[in-house]
């Protein structure tokens, strides 16, 4: 059965809608300091990558006082695992001078609980970071059904 007119207009203003809100929580997350706008950030993230089918990484760059320098996508994953190497993620963080990171990635699945590898792969880019002088804030695991810090669970 073919589209008909009006779904094909349905799902374009469905889909600019979407991206004005994605747009709108991405500008009031990274427009303050990440770790003072906590909420903000997670509904920007909850929105930009809970619903993929695949994990992804984000990796937010940040300067002394916290403020975005670059969000980049540093790895894309399969439907249960997702891999940066340390290379990628602090070679990005010394040229753009960063002083701090934060990582987040999505479980399709769901269920934002961390693997081990998740809980492995954490601890040693943060004792990389401290080597190099680049503090890792936060490892964000975001589902659909909420999110995990690894920070707040004290597991780095």
């Amino acid at each position: 059965m073919a589209e008909q007119p009006d779904d094909v207009a349905a799902f374009a203003l469905l889909s600019a809608v979407r991206d004005l809100i994605r747009h709108t929580l991405r500008r009031e997350a990274m427009t303050r300091p990440i770790m003072s706008t906590r909420k903000a950030l997670l509904d920007y993230l909850h929105a930009e990558i809970s619903h993929l089918p695949t994990e992804r990484l984000l990796v937010l760059f940040l300067d002394d006082k916290r403020q975005l320098l670059s969000e980049d996508v540093l790895a894309y994953g399969d439907v249960g695992v997702v891999e940066a190497s340390p290379r990628q993620v602090f070679g990005r963080a010394l040229r753009l001078g960063a002083e701090r990171i934060v990582l987040a990635h999505n479980h399709p699945s769901g269920d934002p609980a961390p693997s081990p590898e998740d809980v492995r792969v954490t601890r040693q880019l943060a004792t990389l970071g401290r080597r190099l002088n680049v503090t890792l804030e936060d490892h964000l695991i975001i589902g659909r059904r909420g999110w995990f810090s690894l920070r707040a669970s004290n597991l780095i």
